[in-house]
This record gives structure tokens, sequence and C-alpha cells, in this order.
């Protein structure tokens, strides 16, 4: 069964991506001058846990019969990301990088997941459109973090 385009719904997740895309820019011009003490301070977590969010939005929208399929795919792909950025933070520096690496699987799995939802008209495109940019937004920083760490 299809759930149908309900604009109130839609415009309440679009709005909420980009309250969570204007947050994490207000906050990433902070960090620069701010050390590190924790995960919790790093640009990638905090621009993977905005994603996360939105996905969980996003996914609220799904068809009930995806609940099990692609709903749960879609969500343990998105909360890997900031979970293995934290997870390689606490770590130390060697095996760091390679949780970074993990994340960025993580987001790879979650564009392909997004385009395929898209090809399924699970939702609309224009509910997709967003996630998606924050999506690949989150792959530029994690490809910086993951250049930026010894190999």
């Amino acid at each position: 069964m299809r759930v149908g385009f309900d604009r109130k719904n839609f415009d309440v997740c679009l709005s909420l991506v980009r309250f969570l895309a204007e947050f994490t820019r207000i906050a990433d011009c902070s960090l620069y001058s701010m050390p590190i003490k924790s995960y919790r301070d790093l640009e990638a977590w905090q621009m993977g846990m905005s994603f996360a969010e939105a996905v969980y939005a996003l996914t609220q929208r799904f068809p009930g019969e995806e609940r099990f399929g692609l709903t749960a795919q879609l969500r343990r792909s998105a909360v890997g990301i900031p979970s293995h950025v934290a997870e390689g933070h606490q770590h130390g520096t060697r095996a760091y990088r390679h949780y970074v690496v993990m994340a960025l699987g993580a987001q790879a799995e979650c564009e392909t997941q997004l385009e395929l939802a898209s090809r399924l008209k699970l939702v609309p495109p224009e509910a997709v459109a967003p996630v998606r940019e924050l999506a690949s937004r989150v792959g530029q920083i994690l490809n910086g973090l993951a250049r930026s760490l010894p190999r």
C-alpha cells in the first residue's frame, strides 16, 4: 500500500533538513577555533548525526511494507556513519583512519539506498533531494578527514 503525498509532512521534513544543514554550517565555523576534546567536537560526527536524523525523518514516509527492508537498511547505514567516527576517535590514530573509511562505506551505502528509494518512487523526488545533498556533504567531510589521518 502506498502512502499518499502529504504536503504538510513534506514541508516539515524539508524544514527539518534545512534547519539541520544550517545548524551544522554554523557549528562548523566555531570548530576551527575550538580544540577537539571529544568525538562530539568533530564536524564529521556532527554532520553524520544530522544526516542520520534526516534519514529517520525521510524514512518515516516510506510505505509500511518497507519497514524491515529498505527503511531498516537505510537507517542502519546512516547510524553507522557517526558511530564509526566516534568509535575510531576513541581508538586512536592508526585505527581511527580505518573507522573513518568504514564510515565512508556506510555513506556510500546510504547514497545507493537513497537512489533506490527514488527509483522505486517510495517518496517524492523533492523529499529525497535535500537528504542526498546532505549525504554528499558528509562524504566530502569524511574524505577530508580520511586524507588528514596517517596511513
